[in-house]
């Protein structure tokens, strides 16, 4: 236990009044809840001081394909722009026309041995699939 001595020097000066006040220590619920506050507020500054920053522009997929070789695709989430990366170095993928600006989305997958990739628009729906260095749209049967 802790003592906390206060000494009241506004009472006459030859004598001094002690006032004691007992702390004791805290529980393990007592902790564990500070413990969770403190997280709390943590992440909801964290989050406030990013809030005005929007969402991330970049993404990155990976896959692993048969026998431990893997692919990567880094995008720009809002204008669709994408870089394949080969022997360490990232090379420009291509695209067949012009992205509008919004939101993208890239996937990849193992198949057959070896690997796939899609792009998506979020909004509009239009998809890509890679060929080579190239997305290349994918015809919807409401295309004309």
């Amino acid at each position: 236990m802790t003592l906390l001595t206060i000494y009241n020097k506004h009472l006459q000066s030859d004598s001094t009044a002690e006032v004691s006040v007992m702390f004791y220590p805290p529980t393990k619920g007592l902790i564990c809840f500070m413990r969770f506050i403190i997280l709390l507020l943590s992440f909801v500054v964290f989050n406030l001081s990013h809030a005005d920053k929007g969402l991330a522009s970049y993404d990155i997929v990976m896959v692993e394909r048969t026998g431990g070789d893997w692919r990567a695709i880094k995008y720009n989430i809002e204008n669709g722009e994408s870089w394949y990366i080969r022997n360490g170095v990232f090379i420009y993928l291509t695209d067949d026309r012009v992205l509008p600006k919004s939101k993208y989305k890239v996937l990849a997958t193992k198949h057959k041995g070896g690997w796939g990739a899609v792009k998506l628009d979020m909004n509009s729906g239009d998809t890509w699939k890679l060929k080579g260095e190239m997305w290349i749209k994918v015809k919807d049967t409401t295309d004309k």
